[in-house]
């Protein structure tokens, strides 16, 4: 018996990006409808609660996933995917995940400039004086917009 590719992995590999996407952003959209449901008070179109506006976008959200899913036959099909951009796709997504555990420790400013640096020298490979003008630039920028103007209170940190 010759060896042949099995079947679903035949089927996989000839959907289109277009209806994976559109499943994925309705699967998210259920799941933030759900908990909003659950954890937030809806009100009424009168009287809004702190969940009317979330379940309005998550709604639409959902909407636009459907739309994407059924309208999905353009695109190109899973198979046809070349992965060339998996490392930056690795730094990106470790980047995100060490400012999710160290956020609180080490601060927002100095949290900020540890992600720009591995995001503009690693990922960009940027000229050093450009990555440390930029991350200059945008961690103590961003931080008295929020601090000062937003009023938003960040974690002081260490520092």
């Amino acid at each position: 018996m010759p060896l042949r590719k099995l079947d679903w992995m035949n089927k996989i590999m000839n959907v289109k990006l277009d209806r994976i996407s559109g499943f994925i952003v309705m699967g998210f959209a259920a799941f933030l409808i759900i908990h909003i449901l659950m954890t937030l008070r809806l009100g009424n179109h009168f009287h809004p609660g702190s969940g009317y506006v979330p379940f309005l976008l998550a709604a639409s959200m959902a909407i636009l996933g459907m739309i994407i899913f059924f309208k999905g036959d353009l695109g190109q099909t899973f198979g046809a995917i070349k992965w060339t951009g998996y490392r930056h796709v690795l730094f990106i997504m470790g980047s995100c995940f060490f400012t999710i555990f160290v956020f609180e420790k080490l601060g927002y400013r100095f949290t900020t400039s540890i992600m720009l640096i591995i995001l503009f020298g690693f990922v960009e490979r940027l000229k050093l004086w450009l990555v440390i003008a930029l991350t200059a630039g945008l961690s103590l920028g961003s931080f008295w917009v929020f601090r000062s103007l937003l009023k938003v209170p960040l974690p002081q940190g260490i520092f």
